[in-house]
């Protein structure tokens, strides 16, 4: 399993378990717990429920950084999805 698919299950899985509308702090625990029990190192940042360009151009900044090729927008918004939203941001523009 790649690194990306096992974000992506620990973040579905923490959605299916407390759905959407939480505070992030809520997710940001469960995430915390899911991606530990995986060994992903991570690096996490709360915002309001809409992404912004803003958020995007800090995520590139993030992701320079690191020296990765991407970064995650997960947002857990309560939906009638069975997953979150997933945005995969690349560092090209």
């Amino acid at each position: 399993m790649t690194l990306k698919e096992s974000i992506i299950e620990s973040a579905t899985e923490v959605y299916n378990e407390l759905g959407g509308g939480h505070l992030e702090s809520v997710y940001h625990d469960a995430m915390c717990v899911g991606f530990n029990s995986r060994g992903i190192k991570y690096k996490f940042k709360a915002t309001s429920w809409k992404t912004s360009p803003k958020e995007r151009a800090q995520l590139r900044s993030y992701i320079h950084t690191l020296g990765f090729e991407s970064g995650l927008i997960i947002n857990f918004l309560a939906n009638d999805s069975s997953e979150p939203s997933i945005e995969q941001v690349p560092l090209d523009y």
